[in-house]
Protein backbone atom coordinates (compact mmCIF):
# COMPACT_ATOMS: atom_id res chain seq x y z
CA UNK A 1 0.00 0.00 0.00
CA UNK A 2 2.70 2.55 0.79
CA UNK A 3 4.60 1.14 -2.64
CA UNK A 4 1.17 2.80 -4.76
CA UNK A 5 0.91 6.18 -2.40
CA UNK A 6 4.86 6.88 -3.06
CA UNK A 7 4.23 6.08 -6.96
CA UNK A 8 1.05 8.25 -6.87
CA UNK A 9 2.50 11.17 -5.74
CA UNK A 10 5.30 11.08 -7.88
CA UNK A 11 2.97 10.83 -10.25
CA UNK A 12 1.10 13.59 -8.94
CA UNK A 13 4.12 16.24 -9.02
CA UNK A 14 5.22 15.22 -12.12
CA UNK A 15 2.26 15.49 -14.41
CA UNK A 16 -0.76 16.22 -13.60
CA UNK A 17 0.63 18.80 -10.74
CA UNK A 18 2.49 20.58 -13.41
CA UNK A 19 -0.04 20.49 -15.89
CA UNK A 20 -0.03 24.18 -16.22
CA UNK A 21 3.87 24.49 -16.70
CA UNK A 22 3.48 21.86 -19.63
CA UNK A 23 0.65 23.69 -21.25
CA UNK A 24 2.66 26.86 -21.42
CA UNK A 25 5.33 25.21 -22.69
CA UNK A 26 2.84 24.17 -25.75
CA UNK A 27 1.62 27.63 -25.96
CA UNK A 28 5.12 28.56 -26.58
CA UNK A 29 7.24 25.95 -28.28
CA UNK A 30 7.95 26.95 -32.12
CA UNK A 31 5.23 24.72 -33.94
CA UNK A 32 2.02 24.32 -35.34
CA UNK A 33 0.43 27.26 -34.03
CA UNK A 34 3.82 29.39 -33.16
CA UNK A 35 6.43 30.38 -35.47
CA UNK A 36 8.82 33.09 -34.08
CA UNK A 37 8.96 34.83 -30.73
CA UNK A 38 11.16 37.52 -29.29
CA UNK A 39 13.43 36.44 -25.65
CA UNK A 40 14.80 39.65 -23.39
CA UNK A 41 17.54 37.29 -21.94
CA UNK A 42 18.85 39.00 -19.20
CA UNK A 43 22.39 37.65 -17.00
CA UNK A 44 23.88 38.78 -14.46
CA UNK A 45 25.64 38.03 -11.00
CA UNK A 46 28.84 35.96 -10.47
CA UNK A 47 29.69 32.09 -11.46
CA UNK A 48 33.62 30.26 -10.85
CA UNK A 49 34.28 33.20 -8.91
CA UNK A 50 33.41 35.54 -12.40
CA UNK A 51 31.07 38.50 -12.60
CA UNK A 52 28.38 38.29 -15.64
CA UNK A 53 26.56 41.06 -16.64
CA UNK A 54 25.22 40.12 -20.34
CA UNK A 55 22.07 40.86 -22.24
CA UNK A 56 20.83 39.07 -25.23
CA UNK A 57 17.61 40.34 -27.44
CA UNK A 58 16.98 36.73 -29.31
CA UNK A 59 14.59 37.12 -32.32
CA UNK A 60 13.35 33.15 -33.16
CA UNK A 61 12.17 32.48 -36.15
CA UNK A 62 10.72 28.65 -36.64
CA UNK A 63 13.56 27.19 -34.59
CA UNK A 64 16.06 27.76 -37.62
CA UNK A 65 16.74 31.52 -38.18
CA UNK A 66 18.03 34.16 -34.85
CA UNK A 67 18.75 37.63 -34.68
CA UNK A 68 20.91 38.09 -31.78
CA UNK A 69 21.40 41.65 -30.71
CA UNK A 70 23.69 42.00 -27.10
CA UNK A 71 24.96 45.40 -25.68
CA UNK A 72 27.20 46.52 -28.45
CA UNK A 73 27.05 43.93 -31.46
CA UNK A 74 24.39 41.70 -33.58
CA UNK A 75 24.70 38.46 -34.65
CA UNK A 76 22.44 35.88 -36.84
CA UNK A 77 22.79 32.13 -36.90
CA UNK A 78 21.42 30.87 -40.00
CA UNK A 79 21.86 27.42 -41.52
CA UNK A 80 23.91 26.45 -38.35
CA UNK A 81 26.39 29.06 -38.84
CA UNK A 82 27.01 32.04 -36.96
CA UNK A 83 27.45 35.64 -38.85
CA UNK A 84 28.20 39.01 -36.96
CA UNK A 85 27.28 42.12 -38.50
CA UNK A 86 29.71 45.45 -39.26
CA UNK A 87 29.61 48.24 -41.26
CA UNK A 88 32.41 48.55 -43.22
CA UNK A 89 32.70 51.76 -45.13
CA UNK A 90 29.46 52.62 -45.13
CA UNK A 91 28.20 49.37 -45.91
CA UNK A 92 26.65 46.69 -43.24
CA UNK A 93 28.52 43.31 -43.98
CA UNK A 94 27.65 39.74 -42.55
CA UNK A 95 31.15 37.86 -41.61
CA UNK A 96 31.07 34.34 -40.31
CA UNK A 97 32.26 33.88 -36.73
CA UNK A 98 33.67 31.62 -34.87
CA UNK A 99 32.60 33.06 -31.36
CA UNK A 100 30.39 30.94 -29.63
CA UNK A 101 26.98 33.46 -29.08
CA UNK A 102 24.26 32.32 -26.95
CA UNK A 103 21.47 31.80 -29.45
CA UNK A 104 19.19 28.56 -27.91
CA UNK A 105 16.29 30.05 -26.97
CA UNK A 106 14.45 26.70 -26.26
CA UNK A 107 16.79 26.03 -23.37
CA UNK A 108 15.23 28.46 -21.33
CA UNK A 109 11.53 26.62 -21.86
CA UNK A 110 13.01 23.77 -21.53
CA UNK A 111 12.75 24.34 -17.29
CA UNK A 112 8.74 24.43 -17.93
CA UNK A 113 9.76 20.49 -18.58
CA UNK A 114 12.23 19.42 -15.65
CA UNK A 115 10.23 21.17 -12.57
CA UNK A 116 10.17 18.96 -10.01
CA UNK A 117 8.60 20.62 -6.78
CA UNK A 118 6.84 24.29 -7.28
CA UNK A 119 4.66 27.07 -4.75
CA UNK A 120 2.11 29.24 -6.09
CA UNK A 121 3.31 32.75 -4.47
CA UNK A 122 1.81 36.49 -4.77
CA UNK A 123 2.63 38.54 -8.09
CA UNK A 124 5.78 40.82 -7.72
CA UNK A 125 5.11 42.53 -10.49
CA UNK A 126 2.51 45.47 -10.34
CA UNK A 127 -0.41 46.00 -13.51
CA UNK A 128 0.04 42.56 -14.57
CA UNK A 129 -2.32 39.81 -14.03
CA UNK A 130 0.02 36.97 -13.54
CA UNK A 131 0.41 33.65 -11.63
CA UNK A 132 3.38 32.96 -10.31
CA UNK A 133 5.39 30.02 -9.03
CA UNK A 134 8.29 29.24 -7.16
CA UNK A 135 9.49 26.10 -8.59
CA UNK A 136 12.53 23.68 -7.66
CA UNK A 137 14.40 21.82 -10.95
CA UNK A 138 15.76 18.82 -11.67
CA UNK A 139 19.81 18.62 -11.64
CA UNK A 140 20.52 17.53 -15.33
CA UNK A 141 18.65 20.48 -16.65
CA UNK A 142 20.78 23.05 -14.57
CA UNK A 143 23.76 21.62 -15.76
CA UNK A 144 22.52 21.64 -19.12
CA UNK A 145 21.26 25.36 -19.01
CA UNK A 146 25.02 26.43 -17.30
CA UNK A 147 26.28 24.48 -20.43
CA UNK A 148 24.24 26.08 -22.89
CA UNK A 149 25.35 29.80 -21.42
CA UNK A 150 28.85 28.42 -21.60
CA UNK A 151 29.27 28.36 -18.08
CA UNK A 152 31.10 25.71 -15.23
CA UNK A 153 27.82 23.61 -14.91
CA UNK A 154 28.92 22.74 -11.22
CA UNK A 155 26.68 24.65 -8.67
CA UNK A 156 25.37 24.28 -5.24
CA UNK A 157 21.87 25.67 -4.90
CA UNK A 158 19.45 26.23 -8.01
CA UNK A 159 15.73 27.17 -8.09
CA UNK A 160 13.53 29.16 -10.58
CA UNK A 161 10.29 31.22 -10.54
CA UNK A 162 8.04 31.29 -13.10
CA UNK A 163 5.49 33.90 -14.51
CA UNK A 164 2.49 32.91 -16.53
CA UNK A 165 0.10 35.06 -18.54
CA UNK A 166 -3.17 33.28 -19.61
CA UNK A 167 -1.68 30.36 -19.38
CA UNK A 168 1.04 31.91 -21.85
CA UNK A 169 4.83 32.28 -20.48
CA UNK A 170 5.52 36.11 -19.51
CA UNK A 171 8.97 35.74 -17.17
CA UNK A 172 10.99 32.73 -16.72
CA UNK A 173 13.64 33.53 -13.75
CA UNK A 174 16.48 30.92 -12.67
CA UNK A 175 18.83 31.69 -10.04
CA UNK A 176 21.73 29.28 -9.73
CA UNK A 177 23.96 30.03 -6.83
CA UNK A 178 24.59 33.95 -7.12
CA UNK A 179 23.79 34.00 -11.00
CA UNK A 180 20.06 35.14 -12.35
CA UNK A 181 19.44 34.04 -15.51
CA UNK A 182 16.25 36.35 -16.32
CA UNK A 183 14.21 36.04 -19.71
CA UNK A 184 11.18 37.63 -21.10
CA UNK A 185 9.58 36.62 -23.72
CA UNK A 186 7.54 39.28 -26.14
CA UNK A 187 6.14 39.40 -30.05
CA UNK A 188 4.81 35.76 -29.96
CA UNK A 189 4.28 35.73 -33.47
CA UNK A 190 5.79 38.77 -34.39
CA UNK A 191 9.14 37.96 -36.28
CA UNK A 192 9.44 37.93 -39.60
CA UNK A 193 11.49 35.80 -41.60
CA UNK A 194 15.08 36.62 -40.62
CA UNK A 195 17.27 36.90 -43.89
CA UNK A 196 21.07 38.51 -44.38
CA UNK A 197 23.51 39.19 -47.56
CA UNK A 198 26.41 37.26 -47.22
CA UNK A 199 28.52 37.92 -49.58
CA UNK A 200 30.98 35.16 -51.09
CA UNK A 201 34.72 35.37 -51.46
CA UNK A 202 34.50 36.67 -55.31
CA UNK A 203 31.77 39.53 -54.36
CA UNK A 204 34.37 40.88 -51.64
Amino acid sequence: MKKILIVLSLFLLTGCGNKEFKEAYKNMNIGKNIESYQLDLRIYGSIDNKRINEMYKIDNYENQKYKIDTFDLTYYFIDGKMYEEKEIMEEIQYNETKQNIFYDTNIILDGLNNITSKTEIENDIEGKELKLYEVELKDEYIKELLNKLGYINSYNEASGKIYLENNNIYKIIYTVDDLNVNGTFFRVNGINDININVKTNSEI
